[in-house]
């Protein structure tokens, strides 16, 4: 690589480089003539291989995926962590809730208001961060903005949402740290026939 704005001019530097590149490293030498005299060396050390998998993770209390449960008294907590050893980074959230018939703004899906909400936190390095608390329609679709969609099922007339929460930028999870993310259902829910909630993510392999 050798530049030189006017190669007959002698206050002009041409800078030079020369790279000597394997397969783990590149030493690159950088080295300039003319008025300017430019030595500089650098040596890049080896380049480390990061291989990233792209996948959806559901938020689970045990092994159940189903987030419509009776949290008002004994509050019922779903979560996504990795095992020790992975990082992952969330890319967004998806929340699928249906419902029986219409619900208003203030209502949750098609019950009322409710009293506590559905809390969603991360869990970094033993520090807990709350992200939001959800308990109306509005703040679902506030906060699931990204290509949302309500559907009505013409067969059975249920009412059916689909959203996005982007998280930009991507929420960072290390299993070595115990860290996760959470959704704690305070609320009873059981009126609704679905609400699942899962993440993408990149996960480090």
């Amino acid at each position: 690589m050798i530049s030189d704005s006017n190669a007959t001019d002698v206050n002009d530097a041409a800078l030079v480089g020369l790279i000597n590149a394997s397969a783990d490293r590149a030493d690159i030498e950088l080295k300039a003539s003319g008025k300017y005299g430019l030595h500089v060396i650098a040596d890049i050390a080896d380049v480390p291989t990061t291989t990233l998998v792209h996948a959806r993770e559901k938020f689970l209390n045990g092994t159940s995926e189903e987030l419509n449960v009776n949290g008002s008294v004994t509050p019922v907590v779903f979560t996504v962590a990795p095992p020790s050893g992975q990082v992952w980074y969330l890319k967004n959230l998806v929340a699928y809730i249906d419902d029986n018939g219409t619900g208003t703004p203030d209502q949750f899906g098609n019950i009322a208001t409710l009293t506590n909400g559905c809390l969603l936190q991360i869990e970094r390095n033993s520090t807990t961060y709350n992200i939001v608390n959800l308990a109306t329609n509005t703040g679902i679709s506030s906060s699931f903005h990204e290509k949302t969609s309500d559907i009505t099922d013409f067969i059975s007339g249920n009412n059916t949402f689909f959203g996005a929460f982007p998280l930009s930028p991507s929420i960072t999870l290390n299993g070595t740290l115990s860290d996760k993310i959470k959704m704690t259902i305070r609320d009873d829910l059981t009126g609704l026939n679905y609400f699942r909630l899962s993440t993408i993510i990149w996960r480090v392999i």
